[in-house]
């Protein structure tokens, strides 16, 4: 898939295609993984990630997951795993948290005068 196909889905597209419509980066995935029966503890226990951080991702609890960086992995792990496009809602996550992206980066580095 392209980035540009990536920049123009959204979260509320991503909820909008699950039935989720208007849900958060959380409601998307506790939806999901409800809908597929699917326990914390089974995804815990298949991705290596602990409940209580895929709780917070769950409830929008961000700021509990000390790193982004890590924060941001579990989500596209978690995201994966679901079946769900994981570029939205990684996008999302990064405008929550305040992130630049590496397209960004290297746009702000082209930028700056030499």
């Amino acid at each position: 898939m392209s980035d540009e196909k990536h920049e123009s889905v959204s979260v509320k597209e991503v909820a909008s295609n699950e039935k989720n419509i208007g849900s958060s980066i959380g409601d998307v995935l506790r939806l999901k993984r409800e809908s597929l029966n699917i326990t914390l503890a089974d995804v815990s226990e298949k991705l290596k990630i602990t409940p209580r951080h895929l709780e917070s991702l769950e409830s929008n609890q961000f700021s509990n997951i000390t790193n982004p960086i890590f924060c941001q992995g579990y989500l596209k792990s978690y995201a994966s795993f679901l079946g769900l496009e994981k570029e939205p809602l990684s996008d999302e996550l990064n405008r929550i948290l305040n992130l630049k992206t590496k397209n960004q980066k290297r746009l702000d580095l082209k930028s700056k005068p030499t």
